[in-house]
């Protein structure tokens, strides 16, 4: 390294002055130096670096899941939530704990409120007004569950009920129907109309897949000693009031009406008529004059209904 200056006022000629300094004076050991502590720096830095992504990466797993839980329940989609793991930070530790204790309750609620009416009250801002519908109305009953569980102990009937509601829920809301109730024994379900402004169809088609259904748990159930149930099922369609019904903190989405009650009447009527069996379906004159699939109706003539002025028209689903 040279370093020197020029300098005047020391005579008639400019001096050069200046200084050498070389390896053997130590100067390479300046410049090593910095170097030395420069490569320890950059393998700290990027120890940093690798540390921050890891850390990064861990932090934001339980983000990520958190947000697929929550997109999952935004669609109802219960079956696929996963239930968060703990996190050694308490903030998102608590959150995690306080979203599976969200998704239980979700889960618990699903099983009382029918997932078709919760997603069209989610659509909805504001309160639901009971309005006039042209609804198909669906009651089911056992026949003769008294007798058939004389010989039960409740375990065994609960076990049956629920084998049998569960072949039920399945058909009707694969159709696009709402089950409404439970009646000890008994299932009201109902369809509201499509877009062709038509509620007969997917009905037809659930008592359908009831009936196979029905027929084919019984066959395995007779095969197997157990009680076989058979069911009666009756189908109305007309207006009906549909909306929010009940008092102020505890109302259920459901319809009323005389209209209603004929669906009920129907079901009890087909202990006197149609055809024995696993399931004995009876449909009214309005629902079968709806219906686009009119195979395997055979009309029953008119009959009187209990509690109802005049007579209606009775078909059988064979």
């Amino acid at each position: 390294m040279f370093l020197y200056r020029e300098m005047t006022g020391f005579g008639a000629t400019p001096l050069t002055v200046g200084i050498y300094a070389g390896p053997a004076d130590g100067l390479g050991l300046e410049f090593r130096r910095p170097a030395r502590v420069g490569i320890p720096g950059l393998i700290v830095i990027v120890l940093c670096v690798v540390i921050a992504i890891i850390l990064g990466r861990r932090i934001s797993a339980p983000i990520r899941a958190l947000a697929a839980g929550s997109t999952s329940i935004a669609a109802l989609d219960f079956e696929h939530v996963v239930r968060l793991k703990s996190s050694r930070l308490r903030e998102l530790d608590e959150a995690a704990n306080a979203f599976n204790r969200m998704t239980t309750g979700l889960r618990w609620f699903e099983t009382y409120v029918p997932q078709q009416s919760l997603r069209r009250l989610m659509a909805w801002d504001t309160p639901v007004e009971s309005e006039h519908r042209e609804i198909t109305v669906m009651f089911t009953d056992i026949a003769g569950l008294s007798t058939l569980s004389e010989h039960m102990l409740a375990v065994e009937t609960a076990i049956m009920l629920n084998e049998h509601f569960a072949i039920l829920v399945d058909c009707i809301e694969a159709e696009g129907g709402t089950v409404d109730k439970y009646l000890r024994d008994s299932v009201m379900a109902f369809w509201e109309p499509d877009e062709d402004g038509v509620s007969v169809d997917g009905a037809i088609h659930a008592v359908r897949q009831i009936r196979h259904r029905v027929t084919e748990n019984n066959i395995v159930r007779r095969r197997e000693h157990r009680v076989a149930p058979c069911v009666r099922i009756g189908i109305h369609t007309r207006n009906a009031i549909v909306g929010n019904i009940g008092a102020p903190g505890r109302i259920n989405f459901t319809l009323v009406g005389d209209e209603v009650n004929v669906a009920a009447r129907l079901e009890q009527l087909s202990k006197k008529i149609g055809p024995a069996g696993d399931a004995n379906i009876l449909i009214s004159d309005a629902t079968a004059a709806l219906a686009k699939d009119r195979d395997g109706l055979t009309h029953c003539g008119t009959h009187e209904i209990r509690g109802r002025d005049g007579s209606i028209g009775v078909w059988s689903l064979d």
